[in-house]
């Protein structure tokens, strides 16, 4: 996972939103109502979505999650102690949930979990994999990859798994958790939008480092009218922090999404 050089970055991203001319793409709503929804500011706004990964091994930080007043989008290990459970207690509340794909990493450590697609497999045999791993995860609209920095590199395999995910109607985040990640590439060869993760919001976790990482998300928003982040499900303190920044990036006019709401760019 590349770390990001965040207090660095956020005044070069600041003084970017000083510049003529940069709009904001108009994104659908979510669904699901409620609370969350009242608290958005409106469609144009600048938009972002955040995936919270690693879901599905305990539900210590389930609550605070659940405390939540927006929408969220969470990506759910497959063969984990609370992979079906926490699937539907999330969706039951109004969330977005996606398969999270573990992928061959790089050695000694290559695998990434069971359920692992690796790149030596043909079509047939991502198929037989993925068909399982969905399977543990009803109601599932996408997925994105876990770890993988081999499997990420390698187009042939993303090909592979873009097939798959076109054929049943989901879409494809890409992790940006490689050192040359493709499946945004992949994607777009067949037409599907391009997802792919802007930046790790809890690359460092101390509290301080998850509100700058969120600041720098939110300004790449107003430059670039959309931005996608990830952080990750039971990393202490993170969750804290998002309950706490969200209702104040709300309020300064960042608007939230699920997922599958926004498109945007590497």
């Amino acid at each position: 996972m590349r770390r990001k050089k965040l207090v660095a970055a956020v005044p070069l991203l600041l003084s970017a939103l000083l510049l003529p001319g940069l709009g904001c793409r108009s994104i659908a709503p979510a669904g699901g109502g409620g609370e969350a929804e009242s608290l958005n500011p409106p469609p144009g706004s600048p938009t972002v979505a955040i995936c919270v990964d690693d879901v599905g091994n305990g539900d210590d930080y389930l609550p605070e999650w659940l405390a939540i007043e927006a929408p969220l989008t969470f990506a759910i290990l497959p063969y984990s102690a609370k992979t079906t459970s926490d699937a539907q207690t999330l969706q039951a509340a109004g969330q977005q949930v996606l398969l999270h794909l573990p992928e061959e990493n790089d050695p000694p450590h290559s695998f990434s979990g069971q359920g692992q697609v690796t790149c030596a497999m043909e079509q047939a045999s991502v198929d037989q994999v993925l068909d399982a791993d969905a399977a543990q995860i009803p109601g599932m609209v996408g997925l994105n990859n876990h770890q993988g920095g081999k499997a990420g590199n390698d187009i042939g395999l993303q090909r592979r798994v873009v097939d798959w995910a076109r054929r049943h109607g989901v879409f494809v985040l890409d992790s940006n958790a490689s050192s040359h990640p493709v499946a945004y590439i992949a994607a777009g060869e067949v037409g599907m939008p391009v997802r792919i993760s802007n930046i790790f919001l809890d690359d460092e976790t101390g509290a301080q480092s998850i509100r700058d990482a969120l600041r720098l998300l939110a300004a790449k928003a107003r430059v670039w009218g959309t931005a996608i982040g990830i952080c990750h499900f039971a990393r202490p303190g993170t969750a804290a922090v998002m309950g706490e920044m969200i209702p104040v990036l709300q309020a300064e006019g960042i608007r939230f999404e699920f997922v599958s709401n926004v498109t945007n760019h590497p």
